[in-house]
């Protein structure tokens, strides 16, 4: 069951990370096999590192983001062998590559620098290529244990492994505050020591990996609308219910599929005890608390609300909300609202921002406005439901 979430304030907008080759030294060397024991890559002889670093942009961003300190994302690679002297390796549908050269490889980042281990180098031949695909945060994944619950490397038949071919799809269940983040597809990239702008890596050989939520994000605004202040109205509960937590995500296709059963999200509850439910006032002083003149959640500093993305339309889930009205000194009368959230727009997209306004109004009990736009845009798309 889930219950009341602190859910963490925007870690990030979008971002791009950087794979860059430095430190390179000569004299050859084998890079060895995923398994330990395995015989080297004969092919993969060379004397340039991969290494990693971060570093946050911001192209349609409120601000520059990067990874949080302390954190680490997870790699895979496919080796793709050319013709020497011919036809460079390349990806294309990617149906004929393994991601043998690095599987769900850990990549450590300290708030500057990144680090991963074994090391592995880039192939000397430009013939010979390696595409990239990466997710955050990352999660050790055994993929034959199906005790894993929360985050399973998958493909249609629902096993995955270094031999299978093209990007896995991600079984992801959110703890609702996590911030999922998938890359962009880095094709056919290698290292070359001269500097070209035809070719697909700078001349220092940096790979860009571009992030972009995976995630959709929610705000909820509750206020109380009464101009004469003549009622009491205080919030009780606010929760959305009969959503999904656990999902299936494809590299070209994006959510293609929800799993399990559908549970509720609570996001305020007094817990049975009005002495903890939240008053809302018109005129409220804002240097005075209780009341409120509105109720935010996330509150500040707590963290972002972020569901699954999901298909809405005919579906059960809805915006619970309880609360109580009284006048003057008189008795509190309880009311409680439930709205489909399929009424007000038929899915929730990944990397969109949706924000709730709740007005609560003695006289027209309860109005619900919500606006659309991407994660870090200012584009709207109003809804309205009364």
């Amino acid at each position: 069951m889930f219950e009341e979430r602190h859910i963490p304030r925007a870690i990030l907008a979008s971002l791009m990370l950087l794979l860059l080759v430095s430190s390179c030294g000569k004299g050859g060397v084998d890079v060895p096999g995923r398994d330990e024991g395995a015989e080297p890559w004969a092919a993969l002889t060379g004397d340039c590192p991969i290494t990693f670093a971060a570093a946050g942009i911001a192209p349609v961003a409120k601000s520059l983001s990067s990874l949080p300190s302390g954190t680490s994302f997870g790699v895979f690679a496919f080796y793709q062998p050319g013709t020497l002297g011919g036809a460079p390796g390349a990806w294309g549908d990617g149906s004929l590559w393994s991601p043998n050269f690095m599987y769900n490889q850990e990549v450590e980042f300290d708030g500057s620098d990144c680090s991963y281990a074994p090391l592995k180098y880039w192939p000397n031949n430009e013939e010979n290529t390696i595409t990239f695909w990466a997710y955050y945060p990352y999660e050790d994944a055994d993929t034959a244990d199906p005790r894993i619950d929360r985050f399973r490397i998958v493909n249609s038949a629902t096993t995955y492994s270094p031999t299978a071919h093209g990007i896995p799809n991600i079984e992801y269940t959110t703890d609702g505050h996590t911030d999922f983040l998938v890359s962009d597809v880095k094709r056919d990239q290698h290292y070359h020591d001269e500097g070209d702008p035809n070719l697909p890596n700078n001349p220092d050989a940096t790979v860009y990996f571009t992030f972009v939520h995976a995630m959709s994000r929610i705000d909820f605004i509750v206020r109380k609308v009464d101009p004469d202040d003549l009622y009491h109205i205080k919030l009780n509960v606010l929760q959305i219910k009969n959503i999904y937590f656990t999902g299936v995500y494809n590299q070209q296709l994006g959510w293609i599929a929800t799993l399990g059963t559908t549970d509720n999200m609570t996001l305020f509850d007094n817990e049975g005890d009005p002495a903890n439910s939240v008053e809302l006032n018109d005129h409220a002083d804002p240097l005075a608390e209780p009341p409120v003149e509105l109720l935010s959640l996330p509150s500040s500093g707590d963290p972002l609300i972020m569901p699954l993305p999901q298909y809405l339309k005919w579906t059960n889930a809805s915006i619970h909300v309880e609360y109580s009205l009284s006048r003057g000194d008189g008795p509190a009368t309880e009311y409680v609202f439930d709205v489909p959230v399929g009424d007000i727009h038929k899915e929730w997209e990944m990397n969109k921002h949706y924000t709730y306004r709740i007005n609560i109004n003695p006289g027209n009990p309860i109005l619900f406005t919500a606006t659309v736009d991407m994660w870090d845009a200012e584009e709207e798309v109003f809804y309205y439901f009364e």
